[in-house]
């Protein structure tokens, strides 16, 4: 898995205090009544825009109608955190057994880590 998946990113925003973070992970005072596959849900869904984002932007720029867009939702938590991730490539492999999709994200850590001493950052990068 990849340093920059939303799964480990949004994780260690979650330790490092961002409140948004924690809305999407949507925890309870019980850790029994946690639902951790809606959570993982609500993070997959980063993966799964961005890749529509770039192929509605990539028709865009080839004529197409749209050339830009939004995730629009009434999850606080989610519409912030979103906006941490910036998705600049995707790059599809055949396989022998299926199709292989690497996404390329650009996070802006400084934002998911809210309560993070500056000068901690890059030994959270190392």
């Amino acid at each position: 898995m990849s340093v920059h998946n939303p799964v480990v990113t949004i994780t260690l925003a979650c330790l490092y205090g961002n409140a948004s973070a924690k809305r999407l992970m949507k925890f309870k005072a019980s850790p029994d009544k946690f639902e951790a596959e809606n959570a993982l849900a609500d993070i997959m869904e980063i993966t799964k825009f961005s890749q529509i984002k770039l192929q509605i932007e990539y028709y865009g720029r080839q004529g197409g109608r749209f050339l830009h867009s939004d995730f629009i939702t009434d999850d606080d938590g989610f519409s912030e955190i979103i906006k941490c991730y910036k998705a600049d490539g995707v790059k599809h492999e055949d396989t022998d057994d299926g199709l292989k999709t690497q996404f390329s994200f650009n996070v802006d850590l400084k934002r998911l880590l809210t309560e993070i001493e500056i000068d901690e950052h890059g030994h959270i990068l190392d």
